[in-house]
């Protein structure tokens, strides 16, 4: 009768003790999710405004736009990312630090012209849900000028108390999955110094021999 009275005690404390965590992880979920919501619509509305700006020119305004990615979208995690594992292996230690060196601008280059293009219109905040990897999905509309709504989906990470823009999806599209698959594309059919030369080409004149 003891054991059986100190078992049922046992397992009322451990279901307890469960009930709290699981009530506690919630909580944490939730105020991740209202702090990914509040950064993505700070986000889209500085990049409205900028875009809307008619009182600075357009390389101030590129200028301003590389600052803003730079500050908001982890690039070096991106840079990584872009160029599969492979590929990274059977290349050389000189093409790896080529690759390295030129990787980060074409990323901020790349989030400036994609993300630069979602400014002309608002962006209308949906929801946000949480990935399986712990990452926070933002869900946005952007209201075409036909009417149309372009589904957009903004991935944000939190590290050190830091959030960060990972990857974007358009209508499902995702920006980085397009990309990896363009890289290595290029990288396997052509070689990686085709997929170098195509990263070199598509950067700014004067951007890629400052690498």
């Amino acid at each position: 009768m003891w054991m059986l009275r100190s078992f049922v005690i046992s397992a009322l404390i451990l279901a307890s003790l469960s009930i709290y965590t699981l009530g506690a992880l919630a909580q944490d979920d939730g105020a991740k999710t209202e702090r990914a919501l509040a950064f993505v619509s700070k986000l889209t509305q500085e990049l409205y405004d900028l875009i809307e700006n008619k009182d600075i020119s357009e390389a101030d305004k590129r200028a301003a736009l590389s600052t803003l990615m730079t500050e908001n979208v982890n690039i070096d995690a991106l840079a990584r990312i872009l160029l599969a594992r492979e590929h990274r292996q059977s290349a050389t230690a000189s093409q790896i630090e080529r690759y390295d060196n030129l990787s980060k601008k074409y990323v901020l280059d790349l989030f400036v012209s994609r993300i630069g293009e979602l400014g002309k219109r608002r962006l209308d905040i949906i929801d946000a849900m949480t990935s399986r990897r712990g990452d926070i999905i933002v869900r946005t509309h952007l209201r075409k000028k036909d009417g149309g709504i372009v589904d957009v989906d903004w991935r944000v990470r939190e590290r050190n108390d830091a959030l960060r823009v990972i990857n974007f999806s358009a209508n499902g599209v995702s920006l980085v999955v397009t990309k990896r698959a363009e890289f290595s594309s290029i990288a396997q059919n052509e070689g990686f110094d085709a997929l170098l030369k195509v990263m070199s080409d598509s950067i700014e004149p004067g951007d890629a021999n400052s690498q």
